[in-house]
């Protein structure tokens, strides 16, 4: 029952919390299980993970070798300013790949040519990415 106090001329009623109800009391909660211990992983289980896609590998290589944030790649590139780094950031991690035509914009952007980004041997690569520099040497 609420207990009631004068103050002055009006009148106040307190409410008093009711006590916790004997399930509420001896309610118990399970204890967490112990997590299994891990087996540590081989060599090269490590390597395989640190490995990122051929795709997402080029893309980060190409941005850095032109200075630009991710943030400004993806603006550049034609994505939303809220949207831009993180989605940069997923293709760079090898999260999510881009659709052909999301690749085209970022070639065209970083200006290199879309073959960059799937050159499998680093030799390649790097005479695309001369190839690339050349052409736009010529081109100005």
């Amino acid at each position: 029952m609420p207990k009631t106090a004068t103050k002055g001329s009006k009148r106040t009623v307190k409410r008093v919390a009711p006590e916790a109800t004997e399930r509420q009391r001896t309610r118990k909660i399970p204890a967490k299980k112990a997590a299994k211990p891990r087996k540590p992983l081989t060599r090269a289980q490590r390597a395989a993970r640190k490995k990122r896609p051929l795709f997402a590998r080029r893309l980060r290589e190409a941005r850095l070798r032109v200075g630009l944030t991710q943030e400004k790649l993806g603006i550049k590139a034609g994505l939303d300013e809220a949207v831009a780094s993180s989605r940069m950031n997923h293709y760079e991690q090898g999260v999510h790949e881009p659709d052909f035509t999301m690749i085209l914009r970022l070639a065209k952007s970083l200006g290199i040519s879309a073959a960059f980004f799937f050159c499998e041997d680093d030799a390649l690569a790097e005479m695309v990415w001369d190839t690339t520099a050349a052409a736009q040497t010529v081109g100005k």
